[in-house]
């Protein structure tokens, strides 16, 4: 139940991103800034692409964490052996970017420069522990 949740929470980060860097484009840049389009890529981009690749695997083919579930079907126990395979990986990638947004919203919200990109570090922050936890949920068994 949390993929769907997952996938409407990339697109209204998506959606965010869009809207705060063309509000940004605006603004004047300082020498040597960071674009914002550039902070919420790398703030959001793993737990995006985890959800497009889970939304794939499990909504668009059809696939079950549990072998017994896929049984029957070549395609499906194709789409198991690759969640098998992925899922340790994305687990520590999701948890990494956890980690990572979460020093950033810390660092947004300690300097005052650098509050202006609080908003897009905590949505990258809660992007990121929504997906941990999407990924956890979906441990495969045989």
């Amino acid at each position: 139940m949390l993929l769907p949740i997952l996938l409407l929470a990339c697109l209204a980060y998506l959606g965010f991103a869009i809207h705060a860097t063309l509000k940004n484009r605006k603004r004047p840049q300082k020498e040597g800034a960071i674009h914002p389009g550039v902070k919420f890529f790398f703030g959001g981009g793993i737990p995006v692409a985890v959800t497009a690749t889970m939304t794939y695997l499990f909504l668009i083919v059809g696939g079950a964490t549990t072998v017994q579930f896929n049984a029957g079907s070549s395609s499906r126990m194709n789409v198991w052996s690759t969640w098998v395979d992925l899922w340790p990986l994305f687990l520590l990638l999701t948890a990494a970017t956890g980690l990572g947004t979460l020093v950033w919203t810390i660092a947004s919200a300690v300097k005052k420069e650098s509050r202006v990109a609080l908003p897009a570090a905590i949505a990258s922050l809660l992007l990121s522990i929504l997906a941990f936890f999407t990924v956890a949920s979906y441990f495969p068994s045989a």
